[in-house]
Formats: structure tokens, C-alpha cells, sequence
């Protein structure tokens, strides 16, 4: 279920922007990403109450995924998050993962674009 909504929400996310961007981000960003993001907040708050990982303990693929998709819609509006408190907990938990810290810090310095035409 976590895997089609960010599925979903990725598709939304590339129409923007490799199609509609100059017309739609605005309202991509004040009415679709906290729409979507709320959809996030409730089902991450039924496991253990938003403090664990999607499937409660457990770390799944699912996980690296919902982490990297918020990371990347926190381009277009970085306080996206702020109105979700345990995504953005989610976030910072997954953010700081030593393995993840290494994928990050290596993204960064090779300074890899997100998206191909430079819109984000």
C-alpha cells in the first residue's frame, strides 16, 4: 500500500516536472504535496505510531524508497514536511542511518542532479 502511494505520488511528481512545470508547480506545491503528504502521515502513524519504520520494526526497500521521494519533494518546497510531524521524524530517523549517511554524503559530493532538466 506505501509503495503504490508513493508510486502515485512520483508520477504526479514527473508530470510536473517534465511536463507542466511552469504552470502547475505552485499549485503542485500548495494543494497536491500536502494532500499526498497527509495520505503518508496517517498510514506511517498506524504502525507503532509513526516511530518505527513502514512495516513497524522492520526496515524494508519501501522505507529507502518513501525516504528518497521525500527527499526529493523537500527540493521543491523545503518546509514541505513541516505540517507532519512523525514524516518528518521519519525523515531525520532515516536521514541518519550510518549507510544511508554514506550514499548521502557520496551524492553530494558528486553533485548528481535530480532531475535531468534542471527543474526542481
Amino acid at each position: 500500500m506505501f509503495y503504490e502511494g508513493i508510486k502515485d505520488l512520483h508520477s504526479k511528481y514527473v508530470q510536473l516536472i517534465y511536463v507542466e512545470y511552469e504552470e502547475k508547480k505552485d499549485d503542485f506545491v500548495k494543494n497536491t504535496l500536502p494532500e499526498e503528504l497527509a495520505k503518508f502521515e496517517k498510514l506511517l502513524k498506524s504502525k507503532k505510531d509513526g516511530k518505527g519504520f513502514i512495516l513497524g520494526d522492520k526496515i524494508s526497500f519501501v522505507d529507502y524508497t518513501l525516504f528518497e521521494e521525500l527527499d526529493i519533494v523537500q527540493l521543491l518546497d523545503a518546509n514541505c514536511l513541516s505540517a507532519f510531524p512523525a514524516l518528518k521524524a521519519y525523515h531525520e530517523r532515516m536521514h541518519s542511518r550510518p549507510s544511508l549517511q554514506d550514499y548521502l554524503k557520496h551524492r553530494e559530493q558528486a553533485k548528481l542532479p535530480v532531475n535531468g532538466n534542471g527543474k526542481q
